[in-house]
């Protein structure tokens, strides 16, 4: 057949063919499990004539001999051509194709578990693990599926099928699976098996969520609880309220606080730890100065890597911060601008540092704490808050208040001074000129706070503003 019939029969598309079977012909493939060669062994080629054909010794091999036979080693994948020329001079020619074990590409392993009744992809052979958390006492299937067709399977447990079931998993362990295809190449995953020894949760309503940190509306209820192994009687979890039993209901609640439920398993103490949030009524507003920001959760703090470069919270110590970790904070209302000290580049609602200075983030707090939730947006329809990712990236884009992961830590001329200090009623700024303004300006300013309780304290701050 023509190209244009081939084309419209389908069998030529732009894409590589992976076989030597073309022209018109139309196969149908089936899967079998024949094996390769082994590697690192030796093989005799010996091309045979038809019956009654003289040898003219005529042969020509792709790789240069002449003779009839040759002997080739199995170290790789390859199609050996011969040439042969008989009496008339008539050339004809015959392929040996030889599949050498693992000279092929491997395929790739999707992972799943089925847990808790539900079934669920927890990784590939792309990044060569797969996590997994389990209640303590509780059994997983575990599964993987290759791309291609026929193989063999080999489980760190000894088992050789394409799906295990664990046995009760009283401790964090891995379990291995290596795939071999049909043509000898390898693929491991790796589950990572973590055990849990409890799983906290609360309600609001009739919305149930699985976690330890809530924000509670000023005044409203919330249920925590946790999910306990069977062999934990609900008599036997003391919160620290007093109580017992597998949750806790708190209702009208007004500030925040920290609550615990504490129970023995496994010859262990394990203490769960929940934060109830209530927001305050109004948007927050740090006095203007020089400050250290903290994610809670880690420690680590909000550091800056230059201009045009995303910021990050990363390891540091807040008596002896870096000075890519020392922030200036202005205020105008309910507004901020966070700026690096001492390159001035400000800090935009993309996180990354840029040389003009944007008011445009508001503060959150949690009544009843130093804790606070940063977010851009004036209003609840357009608030976005930033939270933090376990290697210390940020996401912009939360439209829900979930937690206040943030500390402000002021820095003074005397050192750190946490933002759960008194609260200031007056508060005036001098130049080093000694004039009084009723704001900070550009360069060294000396603040002289009066705080609630009549005590003064005086400190220095540089700002990069000129107000």
């Amino acid at each position: 057949p023509s190209l244009n019939q081939e084309r419209s029969r389908g069998l030529v598309s732009g894409k590589t063919i992976r076989h030597n079977e073309l022209g018109g012909l139309v196969n149908t493939f089936t899967v079998n499990n024949n094996t390769c060669l082994p590697a690192g062994q030796t093989l005799k080629l010996m091309p045979q004539l038809p019956e009654g054909e003289e040898d003219t010794g005529r042969w020509l091999w792709a790789t240069g001999e002449t003779t009839r036979n040759i002997t080739v080693a199995t170290d790789k994948s390859y199609i050996y051509r011969v040439t042969y020329t008989n009496a008339r001079g008539i050339e004809s020619q015959l392929c040996f194709a030889i599949a050498a074990k693992g000279d092929c590409e491997p395929d790739r392993l999707t992972a799943t578990t089925t847990y808790d009744g539900r079934t669920m992809a927890v990784g590939s052979s792309d990044s060569d693990t797969a996590p997994l958390s389990v209640l303590y006492g509780k059994t997983a299937t575990l599964s993987v599926a290759p791309s291609g067709g026929w193989g063999t399977y080999k489980w760190s447990t000894g088992a050789t099928t394409e799906s295990i079931t664990t046995a009760a998993i009283r401790k964090d362990q891995d379990i291995s699976v290596t795939y071999t295809n049909q043509g000898g190449a390898e693929t491991t995953v790796v589950f990572h098996i973590k055990v849990l020894m409890g799983v906290p949760y609360y309600t609001i309503g009739t919305s149930t969520t699985e976690g330890s940190e809530v924000v509670v509306e000023a005044g409203g209820s919330v249920t925590l609880g946790i999910t306990t192994p069977s062999s934990v009687a609900a008599s036997k979890i003391a919160w620290s309220d007093g109580s017992t039993g597998k949750a806790l209901t708190l209702e009208n609640v007004q500030t925040s606080g920290e609550y615990t439920a504490t129970y023995t398993l496994a010859g262990s103490e394990q203490v769960f730890t929940f934060k109830v949030f209530v927001k305050a009524e109004s948007t927050s507003a740090l006095e203007a100065g020089n400050y250290i920001i903290q994610h809670i959760g880690s420690g680590r703090l909000l550091t800056a890597h230059g201009k045009g470069q995303l910021v990050s919270f990363d390891e540091g110590n807040t008596a002896a911060p870096t000075e890519g970790q020392t922030w200036y904070v202005n205020t105008t209302g309910q507004r901020h601008a966070i700026t690096s000290l001492p390159d001035s580049l400000g800090l935009a609602a993309t996180a990354k540092l840029q040389g003009m200075h944007t008011y445009s983030f508001y503060l959150d707090k949690a009544e009843g704490t130093d804790y606070y939730a940063l977010h851009t947006g004036s209003s609840a329809s357009s608030a976005k808050y930033w939270t933090v990712n376990d290697d210390g990236s940020l996401l912009t884009g939360n439209t829900r208040l979930t937690t206040f992961p943030f500390r402000f830590v002021r820095i003074t001329a005397d050192g750190i001074v946490s933002t759960r200090s008194d609260t200031p009623s007056h508060t005036l700024y001098y130049t080093i000129d000694g004039i009084n303004h009723s704001k900070p300006q550009r360069g060294v300013n000396i603040v002289r706070t009066t705080g609630s309780d009549g005590r003064v304290q005086t400190r220095k701050i540089v700002s990069p503003f000129q107000q």
